[in-house]
């Protein structure tokens, strides 16, 4: 191989580390496998080295001759880098308030904000320790309840509402420096302790929480999700996230320690002086009691880089994946099939399909691979829960989700009736069981649970139609929806139906195969029917015995089969 093939296989190599942390291909061990392949990367760089051994020693003599006596410009030119890396963080450019004002109206308004901030202090401890004592965290493998995700949504809203309170702060009295510390020290000096001492509140709390949050995955991605109903965007957990990671943080932290010594006598008597110098002090016993907080959480950012980087490129490929099926042909359920079964069903009862040769078969685990929710028609909904109390479910569809109650009450393109809830690669939609059930092996589970209790998961269930496909295919985030999550949300809040989520490459999942798994190990969900494609045109009727065997089909069954 030519020296640019070995440099090409390094960095193949490399990208392959970087999609392993991305994906989180092994998850927990991710980061290991990464840094192992990340490693093997050298080994076919060294070898391109060797190719070139002669070449690379000329250049090693050119460069010495070139270099040959400069040896204090280049120490000066790297003192120059370091000064001009401090300058620019330690001196911001753009002003605050602060330099604009005469002295009598900054010494009045440095008086208000020294009280304001002592306010400030209180909202953001308040805020801080109630996360710290929620007891709000999931399992390994666990997803948190809905009123856990509602309390550590709106807890978490007043904390970063609260620091960002700080944060404007800390901006208005970014530029301290240019109140002179030769004609006007004092005033010079408390407004440096306005500025340092926000910047030290808002960095405790920050580093607090993060080594609360930990490893809890599912916790993360709640706290990442957008909260419109709070005014939050997207990724707020990792701005704070690079709050206490990022190497600005720790020099403006230490500078700023140094530089509060060198005036403490002018500052001493300030109330939130001494609360500053406790927050310094939490945050070394921090540093001290758990060093991995600031050892692992460079590595969750440049994690979460890489999925960012990689998300677009998985979720292109599984779109494009999804429309793929290796042979043109008629699924073996026919639709006489499933006009045959409608009337063994009821609402509330959970669907699993299978498609031979599609080749999203290949990402998703076991041999049921998409699951959906039947709703019934509107008729069929008020029919079977008339005897509950309360208005019909067609007249609760009516008034909270009036789109839902008209797409339920048309008929698709080839007139069937709308009867199903389902998350596809367009979205979460009503379908026709005809289009729904449509697949080469389909089951029908029904969870043991009250009519009341299907009432409710069936409403649930609506309640997602419109929301986008779940390419990261993550239970912990809501605001976009997979299939089996689907039917996990809608009996989530429900008694009696308890489905159990793994971690897979990080993330908290539940595929449809773990839906069927449940027949062996509980009595939650019953078998209705079991329709088995055998060929095209051959579906046979299976019992639940031959249902819960079928969860331990290899993925390409059809192959293997007779």
């Amino acid at each position: 191989m030519s020296t640019v093939g070995w440099m090409g296989l390094s960095l193949v190599i490399a990208l392959a580390a970087f999609v392993i942390l991305g994906m989180r291909v092994g998850f927990p061990h991710h980061r290991k496998v990464a840094g192992v392949v990340w490693g093997l990367g050298w080994i076919p760089l060294a070898i391109s080295v060797v190719h070139h051994r002669a070449e690379i020693e000329t250049q090693r003599a050119v460069l010495a001759s070139v270099m040959q006596g400069h040896e204090m410009h280049l120490a000066l030119a790297a003192v120059l880098l370091v000064v001009g890396y401090l300058v620019r963080v330690l001196f911001p450019s753009s002003p605050g308030a602060a330099p604009e004002l005469d002295e009598a109206t900054l010494t009045a308004r440095v008086d208000e904000d020294l009280a304001h901030l002592g306010y400030l202090f209180d909202r953001v401890e308040e805020a801080t320790t109630a996360l710290l004592e929620s007891g709000i965290h999931a399992e390994r493998g666990q997803s948190l309840s809905a009123a856990d995700e509602e309390r550590a949504r709106a807890m978490w809203a007043r904390f970063v509402e609260a620091t960002f309170e700080l944060d404007l702060l800390k901006s208005e009295y970014r530029s301290f420096y240019t109140v002179s510390a030769v004609s006007r020290p004092r005033i010079h000096a408390r407004c440096f302790l306005v500025a340092y001492a926000s910047y030290v509140a808002a960095y405790r709390a920050a580093v607090l929480v993060t080594r609360w949050v930990g490893e809890d995955e599912t916790l993360r991605t709640v706290l990442d999700e957008a909260n419109p109903a709070h005014d939050l965007p997207a990724d707020s957990y990792q701005a704070l996230l690079r709050r206490t990671v990022h190497p600005e943080s720790a020099v403006r932290l230490n500078a700023g320690r140094a530089y509060l010594k060198l005036h403490e006598d002018r500052v001493r008597e300030e109330r939130v002086f001494p609360r500053t110098k406790g927050y310094l002090g939490d945050i070394e016993d921090v540093i001290a009691e758990t060093p991995h907080v600031f050892a692992d959480n460079p590595l969750d950012y440049l994690e979460r880089a890489a999925f960012d980087l990689w998300f677009p490129i998985q979720k292109t490929v599984t779109k494009g994946l999804s429309a793929v099926h290796v042979p043109s042909r008629d699924h073996y359920v026919s639709v006489e099939d499933l006009r045959g079964i409608a009337s063994r069903l009821e609402p509330g009862d959970i669907l699993l399909t299978r498609r031979e040769w599609h080749l999203t078969n290949l990402g998703i685990p076991g041999f049921w691979t998409h699951a959906s929710l039947y709703t019934g028609t509107l008729a069929e909904m008020d029919a079977y829960f008339g005897e509950l109390e309360g208005p019909r479910p067609s007249e609760q569809l009516r008034e909270r989700l009036p789109e839902v109650h008209a797409a339920l009450g048309a008929l698709d393109e080839g007139g069937n009736v709308m009867c199903v809830v389902e998350a596809v690669t367009k979205g979460v939609k009503v379908s026709a069981l005809e289009t729904a059930g449509s697949a080469d092996s389909l089951a029908v589970l029904r969870p043991r649970v009250s009519k009341a209790d299907k009432l409710t998961a069936v409403l649930i269930g609506l309640g997602h139609v419109g929301k986008p496909y779940d390419y990261n295919f993550d239970l912990a985030t809501d605001g976009a929806i997979f299939c089996s999550e689907l039917v996990h949300e809608a009996y989530h809040p429900v008694e009696g139906v308890h489905f159990e989520p793994e971690i897979v490459s990080g993330r908290l999942m539940l595929s449809p195969n773990a839906i069927c798994e449940k027949l062996e190990r509980d009595d939650q969900l019953e078998h209705v029917l079991f329709l088995d494609g055998v060929d095209q045109g051959r579906v046979e009727s299976r019992d639940a015995d031959a249902l819960r065997q079928s969860c331990h089909r290899p993925k390409w069954h059809i192959l293997l089969a007779d």
